[in-house]
């Protein structure tokens, strides 16, 4: 008993560091020394309330039909227990009544797409303009871009339209004489764009009406099943001529012009 004794004693204040040890965060005399909840790792991100809804599964659209029916033959059941059944009865399911559940997820999935678009693409349109990159910062987007394998684009520019070419008629005015009059240009209605391809370049002329002169202009391409921002300007005139450089086969590149937060056109190129 009294060699019990002298080990306890001994081995007392080395116990005493564990049992007595502060809380993490605070000091020995009880002060708090780190706020763990202004700590990145335990701080919950921002979710944006217009986000577009994920694509729910076939399992998922399985569940909601089932899960009222498993209630009713087995009252009380606890979560575990029902996701149990439910897997059981989906993987014993036979295939003719899997395929309703996989159309409605097939449909559910076309929906987040598109919404999924739409929500970038008005995204892009309201976003300001952006600031000046520090060569690091630059250097490190340049190489997340070759490493998704997504071409960058060549910096947009704006053509001016080129200046009228001295006719006969002008000539005639110049010199006093009278010109034939000659039919003003059709004005411009409707926002459109076409595309031209010479192997890896891509010119796209898009024609805006007056209304749409100081918007932004966003070209997106699609990447797998998304569509992102390629390039970015503002429309300064009621023609543009953007120049980009794209890879692969003619025809393989999916691109869509967007004014003002709007696609108004679809491209192959």
């Amino acid at each position: 008993m009294d060699k019990l004794c002298i080990v306890f004693l001994l081995f007392m204040p080395h116990l005493s560091c564990f049992l007595l040890a502060p809380p993490p965060g605070y000091d020995a005399t009880g002060n708090l020394v780190e706020d763990r909840r202004l700590n990145k790792k335990y701080m919950k991100k921002h979710k944006d309330p217009e986000q577009p809804k994920r694509a729910r599964g076939s399992f998922v659209f399985f569940t909601f039909d089932m899960r009222p029916k498993v209630m009713e033959e087995y009252p009380g059941i606890k979560f575990v227990d029902m996701g149990v059944i439910l897997g059981e009865r989906w993987r014993a399911l036979p295939a003719e009544d899997k395929s309703k559940f996989e159309e409605m997820a097939q449909e559910d999935k076309s929906r987040f797409n598109k919404e999924m678009e739409e929500y970038s693409a008005n995204r892009i349109a309201t976003e300001p303009p952006p600031q000046a990159m520090s060569e690091s910062r630059a250097y490190q987007q340049v190489a997340s871009v070759a490493s998704a394998a997504v071409t960058p684009a060549v910096p947009v520019e704006a053509t001016p339209t080129a200046p009228a070419e001295t006719t006969p008629a002008a000539s005639a005015t110049a010199s006093g004489g009278t010109a034939p009059s000659a039919a003003p240009p059709a004005a411009v209605t409707k926002a459109t764009a076409a595309a031209t391809r010479s192997g890896g370049n891509v010119t796209l002329a898009v024609a805006l009406p007056t209304t749409s002169i100081g918007a932004k202009v966003v070209i997106m391409r699609k990447v797998g099943k998304r569509y992102v921002a390629i390039s970015t300007t503002r429309a300064t005139s009621g023609a543009l001529n953007i120049r980009l450089k794209v890879k692969g086969r003619p025809g393989s590149t999916h691109l869509r012009v967007v004014v003002g937060g709007k696609i108004i056109k679809s491209l192959k190129v």
